[in-house]
């Protein structure tokens, strides 16, 4: 990426943010000429630093730098590089791709061990889309009974009700959840 490009784009998310400089500054622990000269495109960045500017704005560091796609909209986060969530029970993995709270839709993608639980007794604003990308899961949503979900089979229910993923099986399962709009409780 050329550093004014960078030095644009960063300069834009500062503002998007209502952020000052020095705001930034204090926020990612590097100076505020250091900055000022990144914004105008008059030094280069690290990897290291601009992680740190990446999460001033709750962005990973893949969301600062090109992809494939070049200036035409398209994101690109390839295997591995998705945020790994926290407070999740034992068994249970959670990955955040494209952390961005102005677009309509989260996915995640959940695995769960053999035995695996995921309960969400409180439920949570909107609506969500689960995908069974590998393995069986049971699904339970409000007060209903388990339904059985084999690879390639979905499910659509709003998040607001309390809602349990299972993996009975001896198998890893893997799953895509989109929640729409994005109010994943454990961010």
């Amino acid at each position: 990426m050329n550093r004014h490009h960078l030095g644009h784009r960063l300069r834009a998310l500062r503002l998007a943010h209502g952020y000052t400089l020095q705001q930034v500054a204090e926020r990612s622990g590097l100076s505020r000429s250091f900055l000022s000269m990144l914004e105008n495109g008059r030094t280069n960045v690290s990897a290291v630093r601009l992680q740190k500017l990446a999460g001033v704005f709750g962005l990973g560091l893949s969301d600062l730098l090109p992809n494939e796609g070049g200036q035409s909209g398209l994101r690109v986060l390839r295997a591995g590089e998705g945020e790994r969530l926290a407070g999740f029970p034992p068994g249970v993995e959670a990955t955040l791709y494209f952390r961005d709270p102005h677009r309509r839709v989260q996915p995640v993608h959940l695995t769960l061990g053999p035995g695996a639980v995921n309960h969400n007794e409180e439920g949570h604003a909107g609506d969500e889309f689960l995908l069974v990308l590998e393995g069986r899961v049971e699904v339970a949503v409000g007060e209903g009974d388990f339904t059985v979900l084999e690879a390639g089979d979905a499910a659509f229910y709003s998040s607001a009700l309390r809602h349990t993923y299972r993996n009975p099986g001896p198998e890893t399962a893997r799953l895509l959840t989109l929640n729409a709009p994005h109010s994943w409780h454990r961010l």
